[in-house]
């Protein structure tokens, strides 16, 4: 169920649907969209939508007290457990954690895979970071979203245009980002802390930063925002309210707005 918010009013709603029910998402590293979209993953699988998730590295130097290729393999495992957890397809490019540079060889790598799935919603990170890995792969990700759907950009993939472009809430990309897009999320909440704990740097606390405590404050106060239990939060950046909930209805005065039930 989606629901447009208009003029910075719940009670100004349109209605929007996708046919095309694939998501793409674009994480600097693995973790990267585990942690600020599983929830929503695990959400709209059950509104028949497919996720796929393409990441740039594997983050495999987060570990200062291993060899980072060693690392790799740990980081690797950890991915495919996860895919597994979240039913998507995760795709690796095995670039360099920390050594990821722009390039128009990349931009045209990314182009082939956004036509190759061909996703009506593509997510990636927010443009403002403190991450130098998540400021370039939002470079790359808009650019090549627009270069996809040009057909006289010749590739072995037929052109593609994608829907909705949509930014993920990640506190290192915290700098100008306006949440407006609610995804309810309160049945896998659980599930998706799970997901989060297995991961081997969070289980060996090789992290200072405590990934569960946050993303799951940050979901209950997005939640109470949204009226739900628990939301994930995403930006589109022209500023609209997208909501994605079955039982929405049930939390907001929607007796002028038109409604699309999956």
């Amino acid at each position: 169920m989606y629901f447009q918010k208009n003029n910075n009013s719940w009670n100004d709603f349109k209605p929007i649907d996708f046919k095309n029910k694939k998501i793409l998402h674009f994480g600097a590293h693995d973790f990267d969209v585990q942690v600020t979209s599983g929830a929503s993953i695990l959400a709209l699988n059950k509104m028949d939508y497919k996720s796929y998730i393409v990441n740039f590295t594997l983050g495999e130097k987060v570990n200062n007290e291993m060899d980072s290729e060693k690392y790799r393999v740990i980081k690797e495992r950890d991915c495919i457990k996860s895919a597994k957890s979240l039913n998507v397809t995760i795709k690796n490019l095995n670039y360099k954690d920390a050594e990821l540079f722009y390039s128009k060889e990349i931009v045209m790598e990314i182009v082939d895979e956004i036509r190759r799935i061909k996703p009506s919603i593509i997510i990636t990170h927010w443009e403002n970071s403190m991450h130098r890995d998540h400021t370039i792969v939002n470079k790359i990700v808009r650019e090549a979203t627009f270069l996809s759907e040009l057909n006289n950009i010749r590739t072995k993939f037929k052109s593609h245009k994608t829907d909705l472009v949509l930014f993920t809430e990640n506190w290192e990309d915290s700098k100008g980002f306006i949440p407006n897009i609610y995804v309810e999320v309160g049945n896998y909440i659980e599930r998706w802390e799970e997901i989060i704990k297995s991961y081997d740097f969070l289980d060996k606390s090789l992290s200072m930063f405590p990934y569960v405590e946050y993303y799951k404050s940050l979901a209950r106060l997005r939640g109470i925002e949204s009226g739900f239990q628990y939301a994930q939060c995403f930006m589109k950046k022209e500023g609209f309210k997208l909501c994605l909930s079955k039982g929405f209805e049930k939390s907001f005065n929607l007796s002028n707005a038109g409604i699309i039930q999956k």
